[in-house]
Formats: structure tokens, sequence, C-alpha cells
């Protein structure tokens, strides 16, 4: 009996170690099966992590290219822009080449109750640089009374008009033609027959002094060309006076008398006293 009960407390103490053999292979397993768990869920956040970091990568290169897109797009509307610029400049220099003499003094016509036009032969003459001066003196009157002032030559380099006008201190329209184009179709409307003369530098002749107010609707109020001749020093002098000229205009325009019936001719000594004293 005494060795059987010793034979079943050794077997029960085996089985307890068992169990505690059992119970620390549980707790061991237990143990790796949470360092696997947390080994795993560290590898999760780390994938996450990952994930995220992809995810902010492919934000940032959506935003670049969003950025680039946008860039593009900026670029493209700055070229865009900058076409029009150039298209709009280079239609308004057509539009300038394609504006003749006749289509500029047509315009001047249509925007004002009247026009004043004078003829002049070159910035050159000084007879000419006096009427000029006069047309100017007149031209606040002239607007006053809703019509314009423009004056035409047959000179045909720009930087000729452009000293006129410094000359003249004239700020009126002024009209080119060295073609005499608008001249032909003046006198074709029977308005003013402005004489050509041959002369060095004029191409096609150079264009003699003329007077013409005319209307918007075309109703001649005064026209005066001069005939060449040595008299008058071949067109230069004996213009009849711009002052008087307007002030029968305006007498005619509101329905009273002329206040002139012969005009004061410009002369040599006139063009002389206002070169010495102005």
């Amino acid at each position: 009996m005494g060795k059987m009960e010793n034979d079943k407390m050794m077997s029960t103490s085996m089985m307890g170690d068992k169990m505690m053999g059992d119970g620390m292979m549980s707790d061991n397993k237990t143990m790796d099966d949470n360092k696997m768990t947390g080994e795993n869920d560290m590898m999760g956040d780390n994938k996450m992590m990952g994930d995220n970091k992809m995810m902010g990568d492919n934000k940032m290169m959506g935003d670049n290219k969003m950025m680039g897109d946008n860039k593009m797009m900026g670029d493209n509307k700055m070229m865009g822009d900058n076409k029009m610029m150039g298209d709009n400049k280079m239609m308004g220099d057509n539009k300038m080449m394609m504006s003749g003499p006749i289509q500029q003094f047509e315009k001047l016509q249509a925007e004002s109750d009247f026009l004043f036009a004078v003829y002049y032969r070159g910035h050159w003459c000084p007879f000419c640089v006096s009427y000029v001066k006069t047309l100017q003196s007149l031209s606040g009157s002239v607007i006053s009374a809703g019509g314009a002032t423009v004056i035409v030559t047959a000179e045909k380099d720009p930087k000729d008009m452009e000293a006129m006008r410094t000359a003249t201190g004239y700020t009126g329209a002024a009209i080119i033609d060295p073609d005499h184009v608008l001249l032909k179709e003046l006198k074709s409307r029977d308005l003013v027959d402005v004489a050509v003369s041959d002369k060095a530098k004029y191409e096609h002749g150079m264009a003699q002094p003329a007077v013409l107010v005319v209307k918007k609707d075309g109703t001649k109020l005064y026209s005066w060309a001069i005939h060449p001749s040595l008299m008058n020093l071949l067109g230069a002098k004996d213009r009849p006076s711009l002052k008087q000229v307007w002030a029968n205009v305006q007498a005619e325009m509101n329905g009273k008398p002329l206040v002139y019936k012969k005009y004061s001719l410009q002369s040599i000594g006139g063009v002389l006293s206002e070169k010495i004293f102005r």
C-alpha cells in the first residue's frame, strides 16, 4: 500500500508538473501570440503610416499637378491675352492704314456741324505758317459754333507736319495727301478746285493754298483757291484774311448780312512784321 500511495503521489506530481508545463507553454504561446499580434499591429500601423505617406505623397503630387495645370492655364491665358493685344494692335494699325485722306475728311465732316479746311504748301513757306497760325487763333470760336478745323498738305513726310505744328501751335486735325486723292474728290463735288504746281520733293506736285468751309450735309459755305502767278509769287501771297472769312461764315450761318464785301489780302509786309514782332 505504501508503494501504491507513493506511485500515486508521483503520478499526481507529474500531472501537476505537466499541467504547469502546459500552463507555461500556454503562457508562452499567449505571449508569442501577443507578440505576433503586437508585431502585426505594428506592421499594420507601419502599413497605415506607409499608406498615409503614399496618400500624402499622392496628394502632394496631385497638388503639384494642379499647380502645374493652373500654371499652364495661366501661361496659356497670358499667351492668349498677349495674342489678343497683338491682334488688336494689328487691327488698329491696319485700320489707320486703310483710312485714306477722303475717309479722314468725311469722318471729320460727319462729326461736326461744319468743317473749316485750309490747304497749305509746306512747313517751309512763311506765308503758310502765318495762315495756319491765324486758323489756330480762330479754332476756339469755330469749335464753339459746332465746327472743326483741318489743315491739308501734299508734303509726304509726317515730320514736316510735326514741324508745321511746332511752328504754328496748331492743334487741330491734319491730313497728308501727297497723291491728291482728296483734292480730286473735292473738285468732283464742285466744292473747291485746288491748284497743283510742280516742285522738287513733291512727287505728284505741290498743292497750292485754298480754303473751304463746308457743312455736314455737303453745303458749301465758302471756298477759295489761289491761281498761281508772278503777281502772287507763284501762289505764296494774296490769300484772303481768314478772320474776315470766318466773320462772313458766321453771319451766313446766323442768317445775317455779310460783314465783308471784299477781303483783305495777305501781304509780304504783313508776314514780315509778324515774324519781326511775334
